[in-house]
C-alpha cells in the first residue's frame, strides 16, 4: 500500500502488466516482424496494440479495486511505471531475439560480440543524433501506449460496474 493514496503498489500492477505484455510482443516480435509472416504493417500495428491492450487488461482489474474511478493524476503513476518498464523491455527484445537465433544457428555468442561491437563503433559517430530522437520517440510512444490502454481499461470496468449497478 502507498501512503499517499492508500491504494495496493503500482510494482505488482507494472509487474503484471509486463507478465501480460512481454509473451505477447515476444510472440509478435518472432512471427510477425523477425520471420515477416505477417505483412509489414499488420506486423507493426500489432507490436503497437499489445501494449495498449495489455495495460487495458491491468486497467481493469485495477478499477476493480478501487471505490472510485481515478483521474489522470491517480492513474499517471501507474502508467509512467508500465511506460519505464516497457520501454526497457523494447529495448531489449531485438538484442535478445537476435542472440537467440545466433544461438538456434548454432553460433557462440561470445563470437558475435567483436562484430557487434565494430558495427557500433564505425555507426555510431554519425548515427548518434538518429540514435537520440529514436530512444525518446520509443519512449514517447511507450507513455502514450500505457496511458491509453490504462484509461481504456478502467472505463471498460467503469462502465461494466454501472452496467451492472443499474441491472440492480
Amino acid at each position: 500500500m502507498t501512503a499517499a493514496t492508500a491504494q495496493p503498489g503500482k510494482w505488482r500492477w507494472a509487474g503484471l502488466f509486463l507478465l501480460i505484455a512481454l509473451p505477447a510482443l515476444l510472440l509478435v516480435w518472432r512471427f510477425a516482424i523477425f520471420d515477416a509472416r505477417l505483412p509489414q504493417i499488420a506486423g507493426r500495428l500489432a507490436f503497437m496494440a499489445v501494449p495498449v491492450l495489455a495495460a487495458a487488461v491491468v486497467g481493469t482489474l485495477w478499477r476493480g479495486t478501487l471505490p472510485a474511478r481515478p483521474d489522470w493524476a491517480n492513474r499517471r503513476p501507474y502508467s509512467r511505471l508500465m511506460a519505464y518498464l516497457l520501454f526497457a523491455a523494447t529495448a531489449l527484445l531485438p538484442l535478445a531475439t537476435a542472440a537467440l537465433a545466433l544461438q538456434a544457428e548454432g553460433h557462440p555468442l561470445t563470437a558475435a560480440w567483436p562484430a557487434i561491437l565494430n558495427l557500433a563503433g564505425t555507426m555510431l559517430p554519425r548515427a548518434l543524433p538518429t540514435l537520440f530522437l529514436t530512444i525518446a520517440l520509443n519512449f514517447i510512444i511507450c507513455l502514450i501506449q500505457t496511458e491509453i490502454g490504462l484509461s481504456l481499461g478502467v472505463w471498460i470496468r467503469d462502465r461494466m460496474m454501472r452496467h451492472s449497478a443499474d441491472r440492480r
